[in-house]
């Protein structure tokens, strides 16, 4: 419950038509009533002058995500192209093609891991073939994936 002399804020035009924010008290053991006052131009006068500062730095906000958000998306769509290039090329038969790695992370561990499988694929297609189309371990120019497990003991 309010205390029954607690001070109300109040707004309104002072005798000089000037629009004020006041605080108005009764005050019992005088029989009389306090108003003190400020005018509104005081307090928000300064709130107008940074309407531009505040522009300012949301348009700095704005243009700082801007380049975030490109930058991000070219660090995770450019080797997503490449790669998906290099696949196509090595779907139309070039079996040579291969992709560079530059980094340690997700995205790089699936090219390594594609460049694996692209050369573990091209050496079992080019492994001499039985009748019944499978690999034929007991030819001497079957070499069991040795090449792929040297291959990926220098890449790392």
């Amino acid at each position: 419950m309010a205390e029954k002399n607690a001070p109300t804020s109040l707004q309104f035009n002072n005798s000089n038509n000037s629009p004020v924010l006041a605080e108005a008290a009764w005050l019992p053991s005088m029989d009389a009533g306090l108003v003190w006052e400020i005018q509104q131009n005081i307090i928000f006068g300064q709130l107008n002058s940074l309407g531009s500062f505040i522009l300012l730095i949301i348009v700095i906000a704005l243009i700082a995500m801007a380049l975030m958000t490109w930058a991000g998306t070219r660090r995770v769509f450019k080797p997503l192209q490449s790669l998906t290039a290099i696949t196509s090329k090595f779907a139309a038969g070039d079996f040579s093609v291969r992709a560079e790695v530059h980094s340690q992370n997700e995205l790089a561990c699936w090219p390594i891991h594609s460049i694996t499988w692209l050369r573990n694929l091209t050496e079992t297609l080019s492994l001499p073939r039985t009748k019944s189309g499978r690999t034929d371990p007991s030819n001497p120019d079957y070499s069991g994936g040795g090449a792929t497990r040297h291959f990926l003991s220098k890449s790392r």
